[in-house]
């Protein structure tokens, strides 16, 4: 099995929560910069209805009554406004009243955004494209069916965004290398010297060299795990000491014991030889008892052959006997 470097691990985790970080930061940028385009989108709200309000407030009427051309120079002037585009005064048809940019005055555009916006009573808030730039667009629905068309785009709240992102990066890695420094710090001296110096003592251990004690100074289960080895290597010190003296015992106990056999072994040979001798000489009687015994069997058959021959012999002659006296008395007669 694969074995890896706890700093690998580490590193790995390290790896993995950099970026998610980076991930989180990037969602909280992005849900930052939305609330600026909000607060943007708010501004430029305000501005168009203080613009409105200008436009028509009883002063600004009076001097345009005295100076025809003064919207046009205060609707130039209040486009210089952060990131406005322009200004435009719209009436709800599209014909343009008054322009920060060059239009002129009568002159129609097509934004049915004009009229949604008189007619609904509320401002509306679209994306467009001007002069190769997307920028927002807000339609105040102002006094006289009119509407303030203000242009704006984003590059504050962009760079607002880009100054957070950068911010925020910076303290993330700048956490994220002080996290691993200081968990390289702690897995160095809490954890990783400790168990190299624990591989080293079972290895030893495992060579038979069970004098060896390391000293780790932790209240974790590190150290629970340093005291739970040196109690180990001391019973496996203490029991391989009782093994040998066991063994020592056991050899002296194998040795004469050994001698005891060796002594029993030569009394059996000697019994068995003498056993032997003794068997010899009662088998050497018994033979010659035997060839005794058959030679009187032999002897004793050929008597009883001689006396059934003499029994016959004997049988005969007193038939012979029998009959000359037979022969003798008709003689007589």
């Amino acid at each position: 099995m694969k074995r890896y470097s706890l700093y690998v691990v580490v590193l790995v985790l390290l790896v993995i929560t950099l970026a998610l970080a980076s991930l989180f930061t990037l969602f909280s940028v992005h849900y930052e910069r939305e609330v600026l385009v909000e607060g943007k989108v708010e501004t430029i709200t305000n501005f168009a209805q203080t613009i409105d309000e200008l436009l028509y407030s009883p002063l600004v009427v009076y001097q345009v009554g005295m100076y025809p051309g003064m919207r046009e120079v205060f609707v130039g002037e209040v486009a210089d406004f952060e990131d406005v585009v322009y200004v435009r005064v719209v009436s709800e048809d599209g014909e343009i009243l008054q322009s920060s940019i060059r239009e002129e005055a009568g002159s129609t555009v097509d934004k049915p955004q004009l009229r949604e916006a008189v007619e609904a009573e509320e401002v509306l808030v679209r994306d467009e494209f001007f002069e190769g730039e997307d920028i927002k667009s807000v339609f105040y629905p102002g006094y006289g069916d009119q509407v303030i068309w203000i242009g704006f785009s984003l590059d504050t709240v962009d760079e607002m965004a880009g100054i957070m992102m950068q911010r925020n990066l910076f303290f993330s890695l700048g956490m994220a290398l002080l996290i691993a420094l200081s968990i390289f710090l702690v897995l160095r001296t809490s954890i990783v010297n400790p168990l190299k110096r624990m591989i080293e003592a079972c290895r030893k251990a495992r060579k038979g060299t069970l004098d060896t004690k390391f000293d780790v100074k932790s209240r974790t289960e590190i150290g629970v795990l340093a005291d739970t080895l040196n109690n180990m290597i001391e019973e496996l010190n203490s029991s391989q000491k009782e093994l040998e003296e066991a063994k020592g015992v056991l050899e002296v106990k194998v040795g004469a014991k050994t001698r005891e056999l060796r002594e029993l072994n030569e009394n059996l040979e000697s019994e068995i030889e003498k056993r032997t001798k003794e068997l010899q000489d009662k088998l050497k009687k018994l033979e010659k008892f035997q060839k005794l015994t058959t030679g009187r069997e032999l002897r004793m058959k050929e008597l009883k052959k001689e006396k059934e021959k003499l029994e016959k012999e004997k049988e005969e002659l007193l038939e012979r006997i029998k009959k000359l006296e037979n022969e003798d008395n008709e003689n007589n007669e």
